[in-house]
């Protein structure tokens, strides 16, 4: 074994991540595919576990001044393991220098950063920390903006303060993030032994993820039934089946007799998908289709009903409210280094702007100018600038 390849066997090892060639690789594609740079500019930003350890090092890269990564001991790892993996990583590209890690965050750290992204060690950005920003700093989204969470952020109070926020336009060429997603479910689906081709598999939900479900699974010879308010033609140009516009319907209930699986994806809707309150209840499904797998991709189910009657569910345990079940994390360290790349260039872009004087409203309206970023709905504004 060469010397090259016995470090690259090393450094996943302790890592638990693909080779680091191909993540310098893959980060300097995107970096370079979105024109990203971060020169003169201080990223506050997370170190964190598996694929989610890329963030600090895109920045970094992308010639960011200064690099401020927080992390602290989760289920996922211990800080001084995100600590030490990050360090080798950076250390590998060239970058030590520029990242610095804490396992506390303190506001002399956050009254630094000109970007500051919405990731989980940094969370909740809220009244005690957003006061702490300096005048010009920026918070993008890593990602859209129909996925915002209130807790996460407080939104008004950004606003409020003149703090620009926007989300991440996740189907921008460079990105293509949503494509990811149908083979995420057909992932899942393998898991739970469910082998896809010639399998009929039905599709709950009318989010933005439904049509690359659809087209990702029926391409691999699925026969995919959706239960979604598209119009029937859409459906049928994806190679799915529309059966009707939600599971309460009678007809679309029968439909689903002898399906192996399905797939829910109805977030943002809190209602209860599968449940004796639910559209369908578990007794029906059972009647309808013993032993489908469920795949709670996101949207709400009654589990401990499905666990009674006996059903197939992923995950093991149930997700937070307002979250995927998983992340594109799950599937390798690509979609994550291209959402959180696509990211900061929304935070370079929203960045330049306020340091060229432009207020809070001025510089959302010039980021939008580039199409990797993404404004909130009229709804959303009007609720949050109150």
């Amino acid at each position: 074994m060469s010397d090259d390849a016995q470090m690259e066997k090393e450094n996943r090892k302790k890592t638990g991540v693909a080779p680091f060639s191909r993540i310098e690789k893959l980060i300097k594609k995107f970096i370079a595919d979105l024109d990203l740079d971060l020169s003169h500019l201080v990223v506050l930003t997370e170190a964190a576990t598996g694929n989610y350890i890329f963030t600090p090092l895109v920045a970094a890269l992308a010639n960011a001044e200064k690099v401020i990564a927080v992390t602290e001991d989760s289920r996922y790892g211990k800080s001084k393991d995100v600590i030490k993996n990050t360090l080798l990583f950076a250390d590998y590209l060239g970058v030590e220098g520029k990242i610095e890690i804490f396992d506390v965050l303190k506001p002399a750290l956050i009254e630094k950063a000109d970007i500051v992204t919405n990731l989980g060690f940094l969370r909740p950005i809220d009244k005690n920390f957003i006061p702490c920003l300096k005048p010009t700093a920026v918070i993008p989204l890593m990602y859209e903006t129909w996925e915002f969470r209130e807790q996460d952020l407080d939104l008004h109070e950004c606003w409020k303060k003149g703090v620009p926020v926007l989300g991440t336009n996740e189907e921008h060429e460079a990105l293509r993030i949503f494509d990811y997603v149908g083979h995420l479910c057909l992932k899942k689906l393998y898991e739970a032994e469910v082998e896809v081709f010639r399998s009929k598999i039905v599709l709950v939900g009318n989010n933005r993820f439904g049509k690359n479900i659809v087209k990702t699974l029926s391409a691999v010879g699925a026969e995919v039934l959706c239960v979604t308010k598209a119009e029937e033609e859409e459906v049928r140009q994806l190679g799915g089946t529309k059966i009707g516009d939600s599971l309460k319907e009678t007809n679309v209930q029968d439909e689903t007799i002898d399906c192996e699986a399905m797939i829910i994806n109805t977030y943002p809707s809190r209602d209860v998908v599968i449940g004796e309150n639910g559209d369908i209840s578990t007794k029906r499904l059972k009647e309808l289709a013993p032993g489908t797998a469920i795949i709670q991709l996101n949207g709400q189910v009654d589990r401990k009903s499905l666990g009674e009657h006996s059903f197939v569910l992923l995950p093991k345990e149930e997700p937070k409210v307002g979250h995927m079940s998983w992340t594109l994390a799950d599937l390798g360290p690509k979609p994550l280094i291209a959402l959180h790349s696509g990211g900061l260039k929304v935070g370079e872009l929203l960045a330049r702007a306020r340091l060229k004087g432009l207020h809070c409203t001025e510089a959302e309206r010039e980021a939008l100018k580039h199409e990797i970023s993404q404004d909130f709905s009229p709804t959303q504004r009007k609720k949050y600038k109150n």
